[in-house]
């Protein structure tokens, strides 16, 4: 089999794509993980285990977690689009 240069470049935007979804689709089942790290953290916070320190850097941590998901995510779908 002779392959051009479109069918090979074809071949590697269509692995480029697929590894690309792959990665959408493990950075967004990721999200419901971040979303329990926040109902742990509450009930802790309910039952007296964290102070309000620890609350507070509970709360940092998953604000951050949650802009590096948003920014992984949209950069992924951005690249997707292109």
């Amino acid at each position: 089999m002779v392959l051009n240069l479109h069918s090979v470049s074809y071949l590697v935007l269509i692995s480029s794509i697929t590894i690309n979804q792959d990665r959408i689709k493990d950075c967004q089942s990721r999200k419901p993980e971040l979303q329990e790290i926040n109902g742990d953290a509450d009930v802790l916070l309910d039952s007296g285990r964290l102070d309000e320190g620890d609350a507070e850097r509970v709360e940092r941590t998953n604000e951050s977690l949650s802009a590096r998901f948003t920014a992984i995510n949209d950069k992924l779908v951005e690249t997707q689009s292109k």
